[in-house]
C-alpha cells in the first residue's frame, strides 16, 4: 500500500488526535500514517514531504520534553 486517506488526524506539530480532537501526549505521527494532507487526490510527493516535515517536529519537540523533565 502506497497511501491511505482517511488516517489519523494530527495537530500542526504532528500530535495524534483522539476521537474528540484532543491530544493524545507524546504520541506523534508523520508521512502516510496521518490524514487530512491530499487535496482533490493530488498525491505528488507529499507523503515524503510530511514524513520529513513532521518527524522533525516531532524530534524537537520530544527532545525538549526530554530535557525539560
Amino acid at each position: 500500500m502506497t497511501f491511505g486517506f482517511g488516517r489519523t488526524a494530527i495537530a500542526p506539530k504532528g500530535e495524534i488526535l483522539d476521537t474528540y480532537d484532543k491530544l493524545i501526549p507524546l504520541l506523534y505521527a508523520a508521512g502516510n500514517s496521518t490524514g487530512g494532507f491530499f487535496y482533490n487526490n493530488c498525491l505528488g510527493g507529499t507523503g515524503l514531504t510530511n514524513a520529513l516535515v513532521f518527524v522533525r517536529i516531532a524530534a524537537e519537540t520530544v527532545f525538549k520534553y526530554i530535557y525539560a523533565h
